[in-house]
């Protein structure tokens, strides 16, 4: 596999964060058909990765435990690896 390396989130790529009880909500305004589309969300802290595939028939929304600070891991199967610091 190719390393890929991720960029600053941009506003084709950006979505909401919301705090939900105990979780990370997170949604993206986002393509998802099957030209273009998040292939996945990862939510990466110290000790843990948490990763969520997604299909192009689905939203672009997931749901995450919130276990301090980390890094929100965006992949769009045209334009690449994006992050944002949670």
């Amino acid at each position: 596999l190719d390393a890929r390396k991720a960029r600053p989130q941009d506003l084709a790529h950006s979505g909401s964060v919301k705090a939900v009880e105990d979780d990370y909500y997170i949604t993206l305004e986002h393509d998802m058909e099957r030209q273009h589309y998040i292939t996945f969300m990862a939510y990466a802290v110290y000790d843990r990765v948490l990763l969520m595939k997604l299909d192009p028939e689905q939203a672009a929304q997931v749901r995450f435990p919130r276990s301090g600070h980390g890094v929100l891991y965006i992949c769009c199967n045209s334009h690449g690896l994006f992050s944002v610091s949670l």
